[in-house]
């Protein structure tokens, strides 16, 4: 799925996560980066979705689970960084 837009539902409600509040609500928190992303699936995280742009998520391992493409806009805005790392989950 691709989302390009920052008023999307499923981008707000990811952008949520930057907040305790939102973290709480939703009882899931965000890791930003390839490092993050690669370690969560290492130690077997209850990964909900991967976010990111296409060159980062054609590396991903086996993923059953949501996988929205999306741009650098969005990723700005969903990052808590001052730049974006390509890929979130």
């Amino acid at each position: 799925m691709l989302i390009t837009s920052i008023k999307n539902e499923k981008i707000k409600k990811i952008a949520e996560l930057k907040e305790k509040k939102g973290r709480k609500k939703q009882n899931a928190y965000l890791v930003e980066g390839v490092k993050m992303v690669k370690e969560a699936f290492l130690y077997n995280q209850n990964i909900l979705c991967v976010i990111g742009k296409k060159e980062f998520l054609s590396a991903l391992p086996a993923f059953n689970g949501e996988i929205i493409e999306t741009d650098d806009k969005v990723l700005n805005y969903l990052s808590c960084c001052e730049t974006c790392q390509g890929i979130m989950a």
